[in-house]
């Protein structure tokens, strides 16, 4: 039923989908309903023979999708043109036009021969998504790819065969099993991944930083059991993705996450470019030339950032070694306890209440402990009660004598 609403919607009412569109099923291999992931966009295409399509695709900037180049190819329906919309609701359950979005251009990677490496499309909306917030991209890639954990989401059936409803956007997570050099795999065949229908659609690797970005873009299947899936990397594209941003959405004076040259007052997202300085970022970016530990990843870079490691212990807490502080020093007071403290030549720079002695920041000496007399017989010596509370005296005194 919502499959032929949905041709109805495409097609003002024209012929019905083939049967191989109309009998699909979208939805992720194991996985399940996705209803928060509102980048993740459905991409539908209507060919100029009749024949139609749909894949899934990732919101990168307000008005540009990143989807698989196969998606949006007319010649692999035999077909001279094609009219692409997108959509970005959990399913197409009582679909309306108002829920669709037109396509007005679209750029195939120069390199694209089907699919594989290379398979990457950009699509550029006829009006901006608000609302929505658009998705990063990996741009520091791990030193492998084999093993990570990575979150796939897409519109897909749940096997070759389905034959429930189309249009449910699922997820399931998994781990990359083999990673090559434009491309890693991922997913058990005829178990878990993706099949027909997710393709375009993002694997999404949260990195070292905390933030969550866009990895690959599915591709392929290595088998016709759906599962093992291939997913074009994206951090290997990023000069025909930012080429072609900069033509379909370009970068404003404001903070976007993009830099804009020429500005006036300058563009806050130019500070953190390859310029040679560490600055401070807007959002989740990070400027190239600050070390790579400024991120929060479990080391502490005690020199460098511009704004203090979130891994790096403050001065006065308890440390084990240096390397754990901020102020790059590990001291041991009187009683052998270790403290995170820095250099110092006087009290303006050290922190927390604590003075500089001796070059270093320490926390002032604690007042020697008062003794303490031996309780003797459940009680104690009147010496040592001197300093307690009459009331108090007089109770204990009672039940010393009582014992006695």
């Amino acid at each position: 039923m919502r499959a032929g609403l949905l041709s109805c919607l495409l097609l003002a009412c024209a012929p019905a989908l083939p049967t191989d569109v109309a009998s699909r099923s979208d939805e992720i291999l194991a996985g399940t309903a996705d209803p928060t992931s509102t980048s993740v966009f459905f991409v539908i295409s209507t060919f100029n023979n009749g024949q139609m399509g749909s894949c899934t695709g990732t919101l990168i900037t307000p008005r540009v999708i990143l989807t698989a180049g196969h998606c949006v190819d007319p010649a692999r329906e035999g077909a001279q043109s094609v009219m692409v919309r997108v959509m970005n609701e959990p399913d197409d359950q009582m679909l309306m036009m108002s829920d669709l979005r037109n396509v007005v251009q679209i750029r195939r990677h120069p390199s694209y021969s089907g699919q594989g490496p290379n398979d990457l499309a950009l699509l550029q909306l006829e009006t901006p998504i608000s609302g929505v917030t658009p998705e990063l991209l990996v741009r520091t890639p791990p030193s492998t790819w084999r093993g990570q954990s990575i979150r796939v989401v897409g519109y897909g059936r749940t096997s070759p065969s389905g034959a429930s409803d189309t249009g449910t956007r699922r997820t399931v997570t998994t781990t990359i099993a083999r990673s090559m050099s434009e491309t890693f795999e991922f997913g058990q065949a005829g178990v878990l991944g993706i099949c027909s229908g997710d393709s375009g659609g993002p694997s999404f690797w949260r990195s070292p930083d905390g933030m969550t970005r866009v990895a690959g873009v599915h591709s392929y299947g290595t088998t016709n059991q759906c599962g093992v899936g291939g997913d074009v990397r994206v951090d290997t594209e990023l000069a025909f993705i930012d080429a072609t941003l900069n033509l379909f959405d370009p970068p404003s004076c404001v903070g976007d996450g993009r830099c804009q040259m020429g500005c006036t007052p300058t563009d806050p997202d130019c500070t953190c470019i390859a310029d040679g300085r560490c600055e401070a970022c807007m959002g989740a970016a990070v400027d190239p030339d600050c070390p790579a530990n400024c991120i929060a990843n479990d080391v502490c870079q005690n020199a460098g950032c511009p704004v203090p490691d979130t891994d790096c212990k403050l001065d006065g807490d308890v440390c084990a070694q240096l390397s754990e502080c901020a102020g790059d020093r590990c001291l041991a007071d009187s009683r052998g306890f270790s403290f995170c403290s820095r250099p110092c030549v006087d009290d303006t720079v050290c922190t927390r209440e604590m003075v500089c002695v001796e070059g270093s920041c320490r926390a002032p000496m604690l007042p020697a402990p008062v003794p303490v007399e031996p309780v003797t017989g459940g009680c104690t010596t009147s010496t040592g009660l001197s300093l307690l509370p009459a009331l108090f005296l007089l109770r204990l005194r009672r039940r010393c004598s009582t014992r006695a």
